[in-house]
């Protein structure tokens, strides 16, 4: 009888161990989040903890997750020294090509991550991502407010993993975090480039408005001379009708 309220309490205690882990990584994911200055970082500073937390050899954001744009970019990503990833630039344009539209359109028709192990990854993944030597992937599609859809996920490369149900509840958590800093820091960043789009425009009006009242006081100034001219051609008008008269 023994032996069983032991192996019970082993359980629980493991349950209890995996939901602080849990807490944990949240916590960190959040604070990342928070003590982020902008876009780029907070990117930087949750996928190099994602790495951290879930042990794989790379993870990425991808925008637009939308099988029908005609390019695709990686606004980042964050990997082991061993496995390099895409290498991209965060504003380069892939062409999107039926593959990867495909995973596109699995990752926006699931509501739960999707999970990709390494005869997927050979059967399913396109030729063109094969070369990344990734053998277990796990990615979702998320939605922030602002924009298209974007895809969040994670390589394993060094072996072949079989993702827990608490790895793929941390990931998918992950997710969410990510979804409601990008809805703050995208607004944020459309803010600021419209005002200073706004500026810009300011800026060129008042220009416009310098020439405007530039051309205005030399028209005023023109007029003076012209005036001036004309007084003057008037009085020697003037005073060569009075010689006539005179004579």
């Amino acid at each position: 009888m023994k032996i069983p309220m032991i192996e019970n309490k082993k359980a629980k205690s493991l349950e209890i161990e995996k939901d602080l882990f849990f807490l944990q990584s949240i916590q960190k994911i959040n604070r990342a989040i928070q003590n982020a200055k902008d876009l780029d970082q907070m990117m930087r500073d949750v996928l190099d903890l994602v790495l951290e937390i879930l042990k794989c050899d790379r993870a990425w954001l991808a925008h637009p997750c939308d099988p029908h744009a005609k390019f695709w970019t990686i606004p980042m990503e964050r990997t082991v020294t061993e496995w390099p990833g895409f290498g991209l630039k965060t504003d380069q344009k892939v062409p999107m090509n039926p593959g990867v539209g495909e995973i596109f359109k699995q990752l926006l028709d699931s509501e739960e991550p999707v999970v990709y192990g390494k005869e997927d990854w050979e059967t399913a993944i396109p030729e063109s991502m094969k070369e990344y030597n990734a053998k277990s992937q796990i990615a979702v599609s998320i939605y922030p407010k602002t924009g298209d859809p974007w895809a969040f996920g994670i390589h394993q490369c060094a072996h072949e993993r079989k993702w827990t149900e608490k790895e793929i509840e941390i990931f998918k958590e992950i997710g969410y975090l990510i979804t409601g800093s990008l809805n703050n820091l995208l607004l944020l960043k459309k803010l600021i480039e419209s005002e200073s789009e706004l500026k810009s425009k300011v800026d060129e009006l008042e220009k416009v408005n310098k020439l405007m009242i530039g051309r205005e006081l030399r028209m005023v100034e023109l007029k003076k001379e012209l005036d001036e001219k004309l007084g003057k051609n008037g009085d020697a008008n003037n005073k060569s009708k009075k010689k006539r008269v005179d004579k």
